[in-house]
């Protein structure tokens, strides 16, 4: 069965098929949200939020490109938007950790905004 097929079986209420493209794309989306945020849990927990987000969008998957394409790109944005997001608290707390004076013990050492601001 194809992904197409599969898609328009779950568009019709047959929603224990999402399972079979959960099943088949659930390593590529973990192997890319690892790459962008190199660490393991919050990958995890991002290819779970990547696969809700394609489930509720599902409807407005237009079959232009494959839809592992259609999920890579998800997966992408949802990376970048994270990182994003990490980011700036991860600044605004270092500030706020120098400026009253605490040591940055709970972030990770590696973390590559604290390479930039050359902290570690």
């Amino acid at each position: 069965m194809s992904d197409i097929e599969i898609i328009e079986l779950i568009l019709q209420g047959d929603r224990e098929k999402f399972r079979i493209l959960v099943d088949q794309y659930q390593q590529m989306v973990f192997r890319t949200c690892m790459g962008f945020l190199h660490h393991k849990e919050d990958a995890e927990d991002l290819t779970q939020e990547v696969f809700i987000r394609a489930y509720q969008s599902l409807s407005r998957f237009k079959g232009d490109s494959a839809f592992s394409t259609w999920l890579y790109r998800i997966a992408v944005n949802a990376s970048l938007n994270k990182v994003r997001k990490s980011s700036k608290n991860l600044i605004c707390n270092i500030l706020i950790n120098y400026l009253v004076g605490k040591k940055l013990k709970k972030y990770h050492y590696r973390h590559p905004i604290l390479k930039i601001l050359k902290i570690f």
